[in-house]
């Protein structure tokens, strides 16, 4: 794993993709450096145009990957198990992508989409909920005990270890099946047969070395725009810079910044998504030539920060936004809801 480190640093990618793969071999296939060393091989994979190891490599673990992001439970796990999850799903779509094959692509990417919102959505139906929620709370004050004995250097924190350990498998054994209610793949077929004659779904994905822009058009045509010039990382720079637009909604102004900084920031984000994603998106509408008149936007990650409605070449559009497909298409097959009455609370 070692060896596989340094060849990576030297950047000899492909020599650093097959020590990992060496290594994963060699361990035990359960150790979470496995695990880390599995991504770690497909991100190289990726950069050296092997698309379909990457599938072999993660493809396996994908469901026990996203097991583990819905059953954490304390904050630092859910942050790890989120992280490694969405890398898996990022890294699959991206090969799926260059291998021509655009709506898989798609809809493995949609199924990390607010997973963990879906899922507790779908937990406060199921009979189970009221155990699920005791064993989160014994988890939470294992694991609050567990640092606390840690924290006073005194031997013993084992077992607070030990009985956190026991719960979460406790945990997992006892999670059910919620079925379609997390992971759904929403295929073109059917997001096309929600649609209104003249409407559009525009599926976002940032990924490691690109970002896709896709069309879903009311008569099943899908088109697939990758933006090569923009991977993740640009976006990530871009919406998280000192004067970024990320920066200026979570109260964080770098020191001697105007009071006009956050203005400044909309029109840099506004100008630049205009000119990278909004023309793509018209281009994309030309191109299908199904007279699409409306869309609706399912961002990816901080993507969803953008205001697209404020676009100029989206001004003529009615823009509506969705954390997800599967949240799009559940919007459109349920029963409307009752009058809303003439009062109005926006938050």
């Amino acid at each position: 794993a070692m060896r596989a480190r340094q060849f990576d640093v030297a950047d000899d990618a492909q020599r650093a993709a097959d020590a990992y793969a060496e290594f994963i071999a060699a361990s035990d296939p359960k150790s979470s450096k496995v695990l880390w060393s599995a991504l770690s091989e497909a991100t190289l994979r990726l950069q050296t145009g092997e698309y379909q190891r990457v599938l072999d490599r993660l493809a396996p673990l994908a469901q026990d990957l996203l097991d583990r992001y819905l059953t954490a439970v304390t904050d630092t796990d859910i942050a790890d198990a989120g992280l490694a999850h969405g890398r898996a799903v990022g890294l699959m779509a991206s090969a799926l992508t260059h291998l021509d094959k655009p709506e898989a692509a798609i809809c493995l990417t949609d199924t990390a989409k607010s997973a963990r919102l879906r899922y507790r959505v779908a937990l406060r139906q199921h009979p189970a909920q009221a155990g699920i929620l005791e064993l989160e709370r014994a988890i939470l004050a294992a694991s609050r005990s567990a640092r606390e004995v840690a924290g006073t250097d005194v031997p013993g924190s084992e077992p607070g270890l030990l009985l956190r350990t026991r719960l979460l498998e406790q945990y997992r054994r006892l999670r059910p099946d919620l079925g379609d209610g997390v992971g759904r793949m929403r295929p073109v077929a059917e997001i096309s047969s929600v649609l209104e004659p003249s409407e559009g779904v525009v599926i976002l994905a940032a990924f490691d070395d690109m970002t896709t822009v896709s069309l879903v058009t009311s008569t099943g045509t899908l088109i697939t725009k990758m933006l090569r010039a923009w991977p993740w990382w640009r976006w990530d720079s871009f919406l998280d810079g000192p004067a970024g637009w990320r920066q200026f909604l979570a109260g964080q102004p770098e020191t001697g910044q105007t009071e006009t900084a956050g203005q400044n920031a909309l029109d840099r984000l506004t100008e630049t998504v205009d000119r990278v994603l909004g023309d793509s998106i018209l281009e994309l509408i030309e191109r299908a030539g199904d007279g699409t008149r409306k869309i609706a936007i399912i961002p990816h990650r901080w993507l969803h920060l953008i205001p697209y409605w404020a676009l100029p070449c989206l001004a003529t559009l009615p823009v509506l936004v969705f954390s997800s497909v599967d949240e799009f298409v559940t919007s459109r097959s349920g029963q409307p809801g009752e009058a809303a009455g003439k009062d109005c609370l926006g938050v």
